[in-house]
C-alpha cells in the first residue's frame, strides 16, 4: 500500500511546491525591504554629514526672515539724527545772528564756576589788602604813643591813657574764616545726575524768556548775575603780588612793635616810686593787640597763598591757575558783542522692522532732536531763550542716504 503522507522533499507535490514557493517569496520581500531600509538610511546619513554644520544639529531652526541688530544700533538712527542737529543748528544761528553777536562764549559750568570763585577771590584779596592798611595806620600810632610814654615816664603819676585806635575793629578773625570757605571752593564736589523726564526746567525757564519780552530773566543757578564785574582793581596775579608784598612789608613793623615792646619793659622795671607805671604798661598792651591783630593777618594770608598754589590730585590744576583762567574768560565776556551761550541736547531713534512668511523683512528709521537753549549777557542776564525741535519721520536705509548724498532741505 503506498504512503500518502505529505513530503517536503517530495517535489511533485503540487500543493507543497506551492506552499514552498509563497515562503520563499515572502522572505525575499522582507529582505528586500530592509535592504531598501538600509540603504534609505545610509543616503540620509550621508546627505547629513555633507550638508550639516558643526554644532548641535538639534538646535538649528528654519529661518524667519527677521532682521537683528546689536546694541548699536543701525547707523541710519545716527545719520538722521545729525540731520536733524543740523536743521536746528541752522535756526539757531539765525536767532544769533539777530542779535548782531561779536563774541558767542559756549557755555560750560566749571569756567562758570570759575568766575564765580574768581569774584570771591578778588574780594577777599581786597578785604586783606584794607586791613592791612589799617593795621600799618595803627601800628604806627601805638609806636608813636610808646615814644610819648618813654618820654613822660619819669614826669610822675599820670592817668592811664589808652590809644583810641586799640578798639578799632579788625577784621582779620573774620578773614580766616573766609579763607577757609575759599579754599573749599576749590574742594566742592558736584555730582549731576541726568533724569529722563517729558518735560525739564530748561524748557520752562527757556519758553518763559521766549514770552516774556519786557522781563528782565536770570539764572542765577547757571549763571550768577554779575559775576565778570566784581571788581576794578588791576587783576588776580598782580592783587595777589600786592598782598604778599604787604606781608612781607607787615614783618618789619612787628619786629618795630617788637623792639619797643622791649623797651617798655625795661622802662617800667627801672622805675620808682611815686612813679607810676600805668602809662607804659598801657602801651606795651596797645602794641601786644597790634602785634596780635598783625600776625594773624599773615597767617590768614599764608594760608591763602599755600591754598591756591597746591595742585588738585584729579585735576593736575591749582586753583591759582583756575582762577588766572577765570580772569581770562571774564575780559573776552566784558568785551563789546559778547555772549554766551547754553545749550541743552538730547535725541532718540527708532527702528521699525516689518516681515511677513512671503517677503524679506523692511527695515525703516526715525529720528528726533530736542535743543534747549539761553543766550546770556554780560551781566548774565537772559536775553534769548527756547526750546527746539525736529523729527524725520519713517525712512528707508535708500530715503536716507538719497537725503545726505543730495543734501536735500529738511
Amino acid at each position: 500500500m503506498p504512503d500518502t503522507t505529505p513530503d517536503a522533499t517530495n517535489p511533485t507535490d503540487p500543493e507543497l511546491a506551492a506552499a514552498q514557493r509563497e515562503a520563499n517569496l515572502a522572505k525575499a520581500r522582507k529582505e528586500k525591504a530592509e535592504a531598501e531600509k538600509g540603504i534609505a538610511e545610509a543616503q540620509r546619513d550621508k546627505l547629513a554629514a555633507e550638508f550639516a554644520g558643526p554644532g548641535d544639529q538639534s538646535k538649528i531652526t528654519a529661518p524667519t526672515g527677521d532682521v537683528t541688530s546689536d546694541q548699536g544700533g543701525f547707523v541710519e538712527i545716527q545719520m538722521l539724527g545729525q540731520r536733524a542737529a543740523r536743521v536746528i543748528a541752522r535756526r539757531l544761528t539765525e536767532r544769533i545772528e539777530k542779535i548782531k553777536a561779536k563774541t558767542l562764549i559756549i557755555y560750560n559750568s566749571d569756567q562758570i564756576a570759575s568766575l564765580s570763585a574768581l569774584a570771591a577771590a578778588l574780594e577777599q584779596l581786597e578785604q586783606l589788602a584794607s586791613e592791612y592798611e589799617a593795621n600799618t595806620v595803627e601800628a604806627e600810632q601805638v609806636l608813636s604813643d610808646a615814644k610819648l610814654a618813654m618820654a613822660t615816664a619819669d614826669a610822675g603819676p599820670q592817668l592811664e591813657a589808652l590809644p583810641a585806635l586799640m578798639f578799632a575793629p579788625s577784621i582779620a578773625t573774620g578773614v580766616v574764616k573766609s579763607v577757609a570757605e575759599l579754599v573749599n571752593l576749590f574742594r566742592t564736589t558736584t555730582d549731576f545726575k541726568n533724569q529722563t523726564v517729558t518735560v525739564t526746567e530748561d524748557v520752562i525757564i527757556s519758553y518763559l524768556v521766549n514770552s516774556l519780552a519786557d522781563v528782565a530773566v536770570y539764572y542765577p543757578a547757571i549763571f550768577p548775575p554779575n559775576i565778570v564785574d566784581a571788581s576794578g582793581g588791576p587783576g588776580f596775579a598782580l592783587a595777589l603780588k600786592n598782598l604778599k608784598d604787604k606781608r612781607l612789608a607787615s614783618q618789619k613793623q612787628v619786629t618795630a612793635l617788637e623792639d619797643m615792646q622791649a623797651d617798655l619793659n625795661t622802662k617800667i622795671s627801672t622805675l620808682t616810686a611815686p612813679t607810676s607805671p600805668a602809662k607804659l604798661q598801657s602801651a606795651v598792651r596797645a602794641i601786644t593787640d597790634v602785634k596780635s591783630k598783625v600776625q594773624l593777618l599773615n597767617t590768614a594770608v599764608e594760608q591763602l597763598s599755600m591754598s591756591l598754589e597746591v595742585t588738585d590730585a584729579a585735576t593736575k590744576q591749582s586753583p591759582l591757575a583756575q582762577l588766572i583762567r577765570g580772569e581770562r574768560l571774564a575780559s573776552i565776556i566784558k568785551g563789546a558783542g559778547a555772549f554766551t551761550l547754553r545749550v541743552n541736547v538730547t535725541a532718540n531713534g527708532t527702528s521699525m522692522i516689518r516681515k511677513n512668511l512671503f517677503t524679506n523683512a523692511r527695515v525703516q528709521h526715525s529720528a528726533g532732536v530736542s535743543l534747549v537753549y539761553q543766550l546770556f549777557d554780560q551781566t548774565g542776564r537772559i536775553i534769548n531763550a527756547d526750546a527746539l525741535q525736529y523729527y524725520f519721520d519713517w525712512k528707508t536705509a535708500d530715503e536716507v542716504r538719497e537725503l545726505l548724498d543730495n543734501n536735500l532741505p529738511a
